[in-house]
């Protein structure tokens, strides 16, 4: 009977493009010349998601399909195991972050087909290098730019958003959520201003920023987003009105969500721009006529115990 390393190259490639990326990565270890056939050829992994979370000590990545990999330091080494089983491979004297972007590198090298979410998650308590641990893959991406739907990253600053956000596809990015890495305290402010300058972003089509304050003198650069959930400290009536005006030339906005503690503006100022409002128990409505349009702008205003939001919608 033939082995399978000795199998045509025909056959081996209709054996990899049924493969998924557990078994693949199972053939790399048969031998070294099935591992050498397969880093040739590169076949795609399909991999739905990818799904990082750090930790002090530890890192886990899910690859989708159920497949969690949790990577351990010890003091001897680096332990990898499945994480439904826990049952740890020892690495002696590796290094965890090696051994993690090894791993990395090769799914985001081989992964050719659009996945459907790339997401970034801490959970330290500890002093950690993240600007180094975002630098690492970034160069990854770099060099093998990745097809995302989504991108979800938990950030503590501009740079690294701009570091991965900035080497994925644009043309197949659709989604973007930023969220504060301090569950604890979130808040705080964020900038964006080279952000909204990518490429990646003139084509999201949703965005949520939901634990992070923003500039309102961003609201213009979202104007083409069709769905977006946003915070800001405070907002200006001016800001209010531009946002709405700048919705209400958009041909593809849908809904827009942000929270606020402070509205500068008096109830006079908001009656003379929007009219007078239907009252509800929790808040106000309004509903503008979309010139050009059978649709109706919609606005919700209600208030909370820190926080109040308004959503626009059409």
């Amino acid at each position: 009977m033939t082995s399978l390393d000795q199998m045509p190259a025909v056959v081996l490639n209709l054996v990899l493009e049924n493969c998924e990326f557990r078994e693949i990565v199972v053939l790399r270890k048969v031998c070294k010349s099935l591992r050498n056939f397969i880093d040739s050829t590169a076949p795609d992994l399909k991999l739905p998601c990818i799904i990082l979370k750090v930790y002090d000590s530890n890192i886990t990545i899910n690859y989708g399909n159920d497949l969690n990999i949790r990577y351990q330091k010890f003091e001897n080494g680096v332990g990898v195991c499945l994480q439904e089983d826990n049952k740890f491979t020892v690495l002696e004297n590796a290094n965890l972050l090696d051994v993690v972007f090894v791993d990395l590198k090769f799914a985001l090298t081989f992964q050719k087909s659009k996945m459907d979410q790339f997401t970034l998650r801490w959970d330290l308590k500890e002093n950690f290098d993240t600007g180094d641990f975002v630098g690492r893959l970034g160069n990854i991406l770099e060099s093998n730019p990745l097809s995302t739907r989504a991108f979800h990253m938990e950030a503590h600053n501009q740079t690294e958003i701009l570091s991965l956000l900035s080497k994925l596809d644009s043309q197949s990015l659709e989604e973007l959520w930023i969220f504060n890495p301090d569950k604890q305290n979130p808040g705080g402010f964020f900038y964006l201003d080279r952000v909204v300058e990518l490429d990646q972003w003139k084509n999201i089509k949703s965005i949520g920023i939901p634990t992070f304050s923003i500039s309102e003198h961003l609201l213009p650069k979202f104007a083409h987003i069709v769905w977006s959930v946003l915070n800001f400290e405070e907002i200006s009536f001016g800001g209010v009105v531009a946002l709405k005006n700048a919705l209400l030339r958009s041909p593809t906005f849908q809904i827009c969500d942000f929270y606020y503690k402070t509205l500068k503006a008096t109830d006079e100022q908001v009656e003379e721009e929007f009219g007078v409002p239907q009252v509800e128990t929790r808040g106000k409505k309004w509903f503008l006529n979309i010139e050009g349009s059978e649709q109706i702008l919609g606005i919700v205003q209600e208030k909370y115990t820190v926080y109040s939001r308004c959503r626009l919608y059409a």
